[in-house]
């Protein structure tokens, strides 16, 4: 479940799993395809081989980054935006 500025909510395995929300570098532009580039930042970081954990961090940090300018397909991140953004996250740096 996506919860915008509150981050998102998975249920899996029998427990509710939660994971806080990006700030948009510079500023959120437009919201439009965030939920597809959520979506897509979940699913990369599944076929990754990243735990469920890791894989929503993947997603709202896509979602995040995909905020910053305006349109659907616009600003979406490629992996070098998205593990700078990842590396802020304490405890996640160096793990890419």
């Amino acid at each position: 479940m996506t919860r915008g500025r509150e981050g998102a909510t998975i249920y899996c395995e029998g427990q509710f799993v939660d994971s806080p929300a990006f700030a948009v570098p510079g500023g959120c532009r437009d919201t439009t395809g965030s939920g597809d580039a959520f979506h897509g930042g979940f699913l990369f970081g599944l076929l990754s081989g990243e735990e469920v954990e890791t894989s929503l961090q993947f997603a709202n940090a896509v979602a995040a980054l995909k905020c910053r300018d305006l349109g659907a397909r616009t600003a979406l991140p490629d992996r070098k935006e998205l593990t700078e953004l990842l590396d802020i996250v304490p405890g996640r740096q160096g793990q890419d």
